[in-house]
């Protein structure tokens, strides 16, 4: 019940990102850190209960009983869905919310740095870092629904939701990225407490997961298939993943499901519901500008975000900085054969159709993941370049 009222407080805070001075109690309530945990703790139960269904030991303690484990299943897969693209939605909403008061406050202060910010506002801060919203929207996205074992109707239901759900979490987290650096540069000792905090849920494992999968999804869609990390094979691979061990870093040794079934289909699933004029389809005219639009936010999520947190701002004591620099080097090397690619029209069928807008270079995010570093002002234009999404 709690994550249908999601969709409403979603939609909710749409319509007052623009102004969040209007209704402020309602937006108080729905930022509040309470409202938020409660959110996390039921979308986490729900993709708990998925992976359980589809797990030998519901089978064997189910096999007895009357309920349908395969229409149970489908029907969870379905309903969980619904809420991960809500919950991720909501998210990215937060965010917004928040780096639009920013704006507002730093266009009051004449340009000046915002070195402290609206109690309401760092409460908000402190709710996002503290709720766990990102690391269970994570969790939901990875989990595998066993997507081809769905009935016909839940598999045109789910992948479209769910592509929908990660494009909202990945302008999340590079909003999230934003927000770090604003305090972490700019906000004196009060700002490195906020900045501390959003690190700690930027290196929950689960969003580490994730980014990782997003980037294996980039040379998906340019063709140049998946698992791109972990290996056990190899003396070099070894010794790759004990590093990772040690630093705490958690790389996926499988591909993502969402990335797998495009591999296995040889082009873009789940994207129908951008096609153009809602018509359903996706002409050659309407994949650019969205898909190059959010690689823009996975480059600016993982890569560029892995460049920014060095030296003096590595964060508080246990939470490390970045993954290892030799897995951020196979990682950017690997992105950058994927955009290269994708430009050169060698990408999944529906990849980059028609003429790119260029986004990354217009937004120096593209040469600041290769180069696995950026600075303040590539994030500006990154802002200026990439579309808020509604």
């Amino acid at each position: 019940m709690l994550l249908g009222y999601v969709s409403h407080a979603a939609f909710f805070l749409t319509k007052t990102t623009n102004s969040p001075t209007d209704n402020l109690r309602a937006v108080q309530a729905l930022t509040h850190r309470d409202f938020m945990q409660a959110v996390a703790d039921a979308l986490r139960g729900m993709t708990e209960t998925t992976a359980f269904l589809r797990s030998e030991a519901a089978v064997w303690q189910l096999s007895y009983s009357p309920f349908d484990l395969r229409a149970g299943t489908a029907q969870q897969v379905s309903i969980s869905s619904t809420a991960a693209e809500a919950v991720c939605r909501y998210a990215r909403l937060i965010t917004e919310l928040l780096l639009r008061r920013l704006h507002q406050a730093g266009t009051e202060s004449a340009g000046s740095p915002v070195s402290s910010i609206p109690p309401d506002m760092k409460a908000v801060y402190e709710a996002l870092a503290g709720s766990q919203l990102l690391a269970a929207s994570a969790g939901a996205l990875l989990e595998d629904p066993g997507i081809e074992q769905l009935p016909e109707a839940v598999q045109s239901k789910v992948t479209p939701q769910m592509r929908s759900a990660s494009a909202y979490y990945c302008t999340a987290l590079s909003h999230t990225h934003l927000l770090w650096g604003d305090r972490a540069y700019g906000g004196g000792h009060e700002g490195q407490q906020l900045a501390a905090g959003l690190l700690r849920a930027l290196r929950h494992r689960e969003v580490q997961r994730l980014q990782v999968a997003l980037l294996d999804q980039l040379a998906v869609h340019a063709g140049m298939g998946a698992g791109l990390v972990v290996d056990d094979q190899g003396e070099q691979q070894g010794g790759q993943q004990e590093g990772q061990q040690a630093c705490g870093w958690e790389g996926s040794s499988g591909t993502w499901w969402l990335a797998r079934e495009e591999q296995r289909q040889g082009k873009l699933v789940g994207w129908e519901r951008l096609g153009g004029a809602g018509s359903g389809q996706m002409g050659d005219e309407d994949t650019v500008w969205w898909l190059e639009d959010f690689h823009c936010y996975v480059l600016h999520g993982t890569l560029v975000e892995w460049g920014c947190v060095t030296g003096q701002l590595a964060g508080p004591a246990g939470v490390e900085a970045r993954p290892p620099p030799l897995l951020v080097a196979r990682l950017a090397a690997r992105a950058a054969e994927a955009l290269c690619r994708l430009y050169r029209g060698q990408g999944l069928e529906g990849a980059y159709a028609a003429a790119p807008e260029w986004l990354l270079a217009k937004a120096q995010v593209g040469g600041g993941a290769i180069r696995v570093r950026s600075g303040r002002r590539s994030k500006c234009k990154f802002l200026h370049c990439c579309r808020y999404r509604s």
